[in-house]
């Protein structure tokens, strides 16, 4: 897979979002995480692409990562207790 550069816009990372979701649902979840990365390079406050990296690591039964992707998350929402719910 290539290198993916963060894309500057809002709709540049809604398509890269959805590339994303169809990675992780053709059972490729290192290229998902790879464009859920990009994303973030480009919006570092979004906690939505942490919180769906979250879920594709353990998936993957990375559930080190997981965990790292959520703590990552309250850094930015420390508050949000969905997040606070994920981490158990």
């Amino acid at each position: 897979m290539q290198t993916l550069r963060p894309v500057g816009d809002a709709r540049g990372n809604d398509v890269r979002r959805r590339v994303a979701e169809l990675a992780a649902q053709a059972m490729k979840p290192d290229e998902a995480i790879a464009v859920l990365d990009a994303v973030r390079a480009v919006n570092p406050s979004d906690i939505s692409v942490l919180r769906r990296k979250a879920e594709i690591q353990k998936g993957r039964e990375d559930l080190e990562g997981a965990r790292k992707s959520l703590e990552e998350a309250l850094e930015i929402a420390p508050q949000d207790d969905e997040l606070l719910a994920d981490l158990g």
